[in-house]
């Protein structure tokens, strides 16, 4: 039987799945990789750690699907990751990834040189240390390493070549790093070279399901693969969340309840939010794109939340507590900024407060405010979205946080959308496998493969009566923000 490998290189781990062209699972392996920060604001990973974590994951997967016929493998991979490589693939360095935000002195001068406006209505994106357009500029002048380096590649690029000694990047990647021109299939060079971006160090730019090359032997030695199977280009963790969970028609909205709090639409046309709280990245499929609205505070918040007045693995407690407390908390509101904001905001200073506390609230309400202000993110980030012309439908969740049923209700509530809970595992290493099944001919429709295997869980309605209230408590959210930090939602 022939089947697909997706492999998914994301920030704390390695996944390799196995599929067959029905969405079938095989196979599946994980490897966990460690994050080095060697100084403020550096945060690095070794990619020689993922090419172990591939190899081993490859093994395991194959052993536990029996040795199936691998007809094509694809690849994922984190974004805005900058691995610097010699001319034979080989990394002369460790790669920066998204988290590292060492080259905040760069964004500031791409702000004076271009501004905010003129980089989101030609790449899509902010000015942010986050983005690798910006990392590259930094790299260029400050790292001994990338200087020498033949090409910059991204971690799904880099995983292509030592499978296949080709060196590509994929649209999506370029997408997401603010290398590729608004509206056309290519690299802006001419505005990347103007703000200092050394565009000489990309390889060439690929859609997601061309087939690059083949396993090589030494690659087929260290994974299990066969020598000579096919490999396409891959695509960003963004993107293949999007196509895994069926983000895959105009108005289609994912909610992915991570580390972090995602929320991607599917739109017809690159829209931008040119103040920058959304950006616009490419999607895996011709003639779409996403509006993607990211924020750090998630699932690690509640976490903290949880773990810190609850105890380890006592989220069911936490849960009951809010339950019993009614929509609005009592009039508290929880800032989640524990580590900055991200959209709609952006300020990397910004940190969490639970304001309006009394005697009268207990542990019970600050539960519920912690639920109600991650939602309350959300609330204003659909609001933006919506202001701009993007059409944002049902929200499908997925992810850890998806688990809960309160949250997805405040969710529900708090944006005014239906909320359908997905359960899809390793669901980038599976939007991995499916653009494998469509450059080897094996899925021809991967629109209807997404909407057969993703099953709505159950269904959270908004509750009419708490319309009002949210309302409210997303403006007095809001007015908080503003009087308590630089968030401007434009330029820093």
């Amino acid at each position: 039987m022939e089947a697909l490998l997706g492999i998914n290189v994301g920030t704390t781990g390695t996944t390799s799945l196995i599929m067959d062209a029905r969405g079938q699972v095989l196979g599946r392996a994980y490897a966990q990789t460690g994050l080095q920060t060697p100084g403020p604001d550096r945060v690095e990973q070794d990619p020689d750690e993922w090419w172990r974590a591939v190899s081993a994951t490859c093994r395991e997967a194959l052993d536990m699907a029996k040795g199936p016929d691998i007809a094509a493998v694809g690849l994922s991979g984190q974004t805005n990751a900058v691995v610097p490589v010699d001319s034979s693939g080989r990394p002369l360095g460790p790669a920066m990834i998204w988290m590292d935000r060492r080259a905040s002195n760069e964004a500031q001068q791409v702000h004076l040189k271009a501004g905010a406006q003129e980089v989101a209505s030609r790449l899509g994106v902010r000015i942010d240390p986050f983005y690798a357009y910006i990392k590259m500029i930094w790299a260029h002048s400050n790292w001994e390493a990338f200087r020498r380096c033949r090409l910059s590649m991204s971690s799904s690029g880099w995983i292509c070549q030592r499978l296949t000694g080709r060196a590509v990047i994929d649209r999506t990647q370029a997408s997401a790093a603010g290398l590729v021109r608004l509206q056309e299939e290519k690299i802006a060079v001419d505005f990347l070279k103007n703000i200092g971006v050394p565009v000489g160090k990309l390889p060439p730019l690929v859609p997601p399901e061309e087939v690059v090359g083949q396993v090589s032997s030494a690659a087929a030695a260290d994974t299990g693969l066969k020598a000579g199977t096919p490999v396409v280009a891959g695509l960003c963790d963004v993107a293949a969340n999007a196509l895994a969970a069926g983000t895959n028609r105009r108005g289609d909205a994912n909610l992915k309840l991570g580390t972090a709090s995602d929320l991607t639409v599917c739109t017809d046309r690159p829209l931008p939010d040119e103040q920058g709280r959304t950006v616009a990245y490419r999607h895996a499929l011709d003639d779409l794109w996403m509006a993607v609205a990211g924020e750090s505070a998630g699932g690690s918040v509640h976490r903290w939340f949880a773990e810190g007045l609850y105890g380890e693995d006592a989220y069911g407690e936490m849960e009951q507590e809010a339950s019993r407390v009614p929509a609005g908390a009592g009039g508290l509101v929880f800032l989640p900024y524990l580590t900055g904001s991200r959209s709609p905001f952006w300020d990397p200073a910004a940190r969490g407060m639970l304001a309006g506390l009394t005697p009268q609230h207990g542990r019970g309400h600050m539960a519920r405010a912690v639920f109600e202000g991650l939602a309350c993110t959300l609330g204003l980030r659909v609001a933006v979205l919506v202001k701009n012309g993007i059409r944002v439908g049902m929200l499908s969740a997925t992810g850890g946080g998806a688990r809960s049923d309160l949250w997805l209700q405040i969710i529900a509530d708090a944006t005014g959308r239906d909320v359908q809970r997905l359960v899809v595992a390793d669901i980038e290493a599976r939007g991995a496998a499916t653009v494998a099944g469509m450059g080897c001919g094996l899925i021809n429709n991967p629109v209807q493969l997404a909407a057969d295997r993703n099953q709505p869980e159950r269904l959270f309605r908004p509750n009419p009566k708490h319309e009002k209230m949210y309302r409210d408590l997303m403006g007095r959210f809001e007015t908080l923000v503003r009087q308590t930090g630089k968030m401007d939602g434009g330029e820093q």
